[in-house]
Order: structure tokens, then C-alpha cells, then sequence
């Protein structure tokens, strides 16, 4: 039997193939990882689903799916783990279920994903909905209208005259008084309100497909960007103003509570058409330490700031899958611009 063994010179091409398609992809840079920009990094995650607290006291974010969870039919992928972080100390807390809500995930019940804070900050809410009767009843109720005739009804009740069909809450609350941190069950939820998005007053222009320039209000350019690729054909941002304007803008850009700094994301894509990383980056607008944008990391997927000013991202990682990390723009600013 003859084995296929590939030849020195075959295995340099090969070598040299993969370096060229990470090199269009990502430009290969050894100063990706979001440290090397400053960054702290408070977690390693498969997820990059997080949510601050009012109070910047507390971070919540997503593990992997529970173990709890047996059933292979409902939400089968979803019951994920949460895992808070406490920002003032630096320490990651996992959260975990009591008796009767471990029965719950192991149903496919359970709190799942993202909870939301109570105004004082001192708890974590869930809220899951069983959509299974609502859903069974909606079919049940189409099937039965497919073999009716046409005739004229409401269409404010059409879809919801099936007995039993109905929506189920389930609410689930954390203490973060106590530790550890349990999930118990509760009768009720109180949030508190998010504060919304600011868009930045700035224009983006796009020269050509692989050039792209940010200005300010007034007209100051503030950024240019190329691809970082040395193959990458095409860059691209959401557009703030024009006919494609949406809420999406909210996913590229992300504005400082005191609106001097501004972070976003560039996306480039490979010749062969394939989307490479999301850079992130951040700007000083007010330019007191720096004219030039800050390189953050080359994959954000994820943004957010608390309300100290503080910065924070999911990015990719060299050595992990995706890690959380903090930012804190005015320190990391300054010593960049004295060159330390």
C-alpha cells in the first residue's frame, strides 16, 4: 500500500496557502489580542451575551448550556448557565439553580440568557415564556381554519379561539446580597430602564470599497480606515444617515456616557468573498490625548460601557474561544499617546 506523503515544496505552499487566507482574513497582526490595546480581560467565554448593571457594580454573562437540562425536544438549545462578575474586584461568581429550578431546566424551563437588574441594583431577574400551548394551539387553530371556508372574521381574535391555548411566564430572581448566588423562583419582576443608545454626531464617508473616512460635526476628519488585510478587497460600517438607516447602527457603534469616546467596528471581507473579523476601535473625540483611532482587537462582537465611563467588548482571542474585557479609555488613551 502507498501512503500519500506530501513533499517538502508541497508542504510549503501548503504553509504558504494558509498564511495568505489568514493574512486576507485578518491581517495576521501579532497585537490582536485586545491586551495588547490596553484591555483587561475578566472572563472567557463561548458566549458574548453580557449586561452591566445600573451601578457598575455587577457583570452577568453566558456560559455553556446547564447541566441540568435532559430534554432533547423543548428549547433544546437553550438553558444556558450565567455567570456575574463583580467589576470593583475583579472576581467571577457562577450562579446556580435551587431544587425546584433545576426541575424547571431540566423541563427546558428555566432562565435563560440575559436578566435585567432591579432599580436598587441589588437583584437579577429572569423572565422565560413557554410558548409550546400557545404554538400547539396556533397550529391546531390553522389546520382548522385550512379546511373552512372564506368567510370574513376578526382579525384582532383569528388564531387565539382554541381552548388552552395560552402563554406561560415563568420568573426567576438572584439575590446579590448573598453569596453564593442562587436562582430561586419569584411571582414578579421588577427592571429597571435601560438607558438608550446616543448616536454620535459624526459623518462616515465612504470614499471607495476599500477606503473609509470619519469626520465630525464640524468637518474634522477624525479617522481614516483601509483594510487591515493585506487581500481584503472591501470595508464597511453602518451608514448613521441616509435611506438604510435602522436601529443596526446600535451593533457598530458605541458612544461613552460623557460622549468623548467613541467606539466601533470596521468589517472587511476576503476576495473570495468571505466576511473576515470585525475590528474594533475607539476614538478620543475629544482629542484631548490623541487625534488617531485606537486599535481595540481584531473581532468585537460585542459592546457596551458602565456608568463610571469604563469600556467594555467581546472580542476573539488567540488563546480563547471569546473573552469579556474592560477598557478604561482615558488611562489607556494617555499612555498611548506617551508612547508607553
Amino acid at each position: 500500500m502507498t501512503k500519500n506523503v506530501l513533499s517538502p515544496s508541497s508542504l510549503a505552499r501548503l504553509a504558504f496557502l494558509v498564511l495568505a487566507v489568514c493574512i486576507s482574513l485578518s491581517g495576521c497582526a501579532v497585537t490582536s489580542d485586545p491586551e495588547n490595546s490596553g484591555g483587561e480581560i475578566l472572563a472567557s467565554t463561548t458566549n458574548c451575551d453580557f449586561r452591566i448593571s445600573g451601578n457598575a457594580k455587577w457583570l452577568q454573562y453566558i456560559g455553556e448550556q446547564s447541566p441540568y437540562h435532559q430534554s432533547e425536544e423543548r428549547y433544546s438549545e437553550q438553558q444556558r448557565t450565567s455567570f456575574l462578575i463583580d467589576l470593583e474586584t475583579g472576581e467571577n461568581y457562577p450562579v446556580e439553580p435551587d431544587a425546584a429550578v433545576r426541575s424547571r431546566i431540566a423541563e427546558g424551563l428555566g432562565p435563560d440568557g440575559l436578566g435585567c437588574f432591579s432599580p436598587d441594583q441589588t437583584r437579577l431577574y429572569f423572565r422565560f415564556t413557554d410558548m409550546s400551548e400557545f404554538n400547539r394551539s396556533e397550529q391546531e387553530t390553522q389546520e382548522t381554519e385550512d379546511i373552512q371556508d372564506d368567510a370574513p372574521r376578526d382579525g384582532a381574535s383569528a388564531g387565539f379561539s382554541v381552548p388552552g391555548g395560552r402563554v406561560t411566564r415563568y420568573h426567576y430572581v438572584v439575590d446579590l446580597t448573598e453569596k453564593p448566588f442562587i436562582i430561586r423562583e419569584t411571582d414578579h419582576i421588577s427592571c429597571s430602564e435601560s438607558p438608550d443608545a446616543v448616536k454620535p454626531d459624526i459623518s462616515v464617508r465612504r470614499e471607495s470599497d476599500r477606503r473609509i473616512e470619519i469626520y465630525s460635526h464640524d468637518g474634522r476628519k477624525l479617522a481614516r480606515h483601509r483594510p487591515r488585510g493585506w487581500l481584503s478587497r472591501r470595508i464597511g460600517i453602518w451608514e448613521l444617515h441616509g435611506h438604510r438607516i435602522s436601529s443596526n447602527w446600535k451593533r457598530d457603534y458605541s458612544l461613552s456616557p460623557d460622549e468623548n469616546f467613541l467606539a466601533y467596528r470596521i468589517s472587511e471581507s476576503s476576495p473570495i468573498g468571505f466576511a473576515s473579523p470585525t475590528a474594533g476601535y475607539m476614538l478620543d473625540l475629544s482629542q484631548r490625548y490623541r487625534q488617531d483611532p485606537l486599535f481595540l482587537a481584531a473581532s468585537v462582537y460585542a459592546m457596551d460601557w458602565d456608568s463610571n465611563g469604563l469600556f467594555y467588548a467581546c472580542t476573539s482571542h488567540s488563546k480563547h474561544r471569546n473573552v469579556i474585557v474592560r477598557w478604561d479609555p482615558g488611562y489607556t488613551f494617555a499612555k498611548t499617546s506617551a508612547g508607553l
